[in-house]
């Protein structure tokens, strides 16, 4: 899955002297987790309904991840971004729209707007407007 390893990019040097080092570290996390997740063998999942030991150290990483972006300040836009981001990504049930929310691509949604709920498209419109400002 591509698209997911993109939003998992983040240069560690950069990371480590963001403002919002821990939402971006967080977030990297999440993608990763998810990806570890979407291309976990059919053996290590669950059939039973109850998460396999797999599958819950997974959820766990999640988790743990996601309270950190839903619970830190954010200082930039980017964190900001990241933040709405992972509200869209939880709103989503398409494996091809939390792709495109993970890695962050407003255009695919910006493309599909006349079948976006409105939710959806007002939280696409907040990214488009915090992306101008930092262009």
């Amino acid at each position: 899955i591509p698209a997911i390893a993109a939003c998992a990019a983040v240069p560690s040097a950069l990371a480590n002297e963001h403002p919002d080092a821990a939402i971006l570290s967080a977030w990297a996390t999440v993608c990763a987790a998810y990806r570890e997740f979407n291309e976990m063998p059919v053996a290590l999942q669950s059939d039973n309904g109850l998460d396999a030991p797999e599958e819950a150290r997974l959820w766990a990483i999640i988790e743990g991840a996601e309270h950190v972006i839903e619970t830190a300040k954010a200082r930039t836009i980017e964190g900001v971004e990241i933040q709405i981001w992972h509200a869209l990504d939880g709103a989503l049930s398409l494996q091809p729209d939390t792709d495109a929310a993970r890695a962050r691509n407003v255009a695919y949604f910006n493309a599909r707007r006349d079948e976006l709920n409105y939710q959806t498209r007002v939280l696409i419109s907040a990214l488009t407007s915090l992306q101008a400002m930092e262009a």
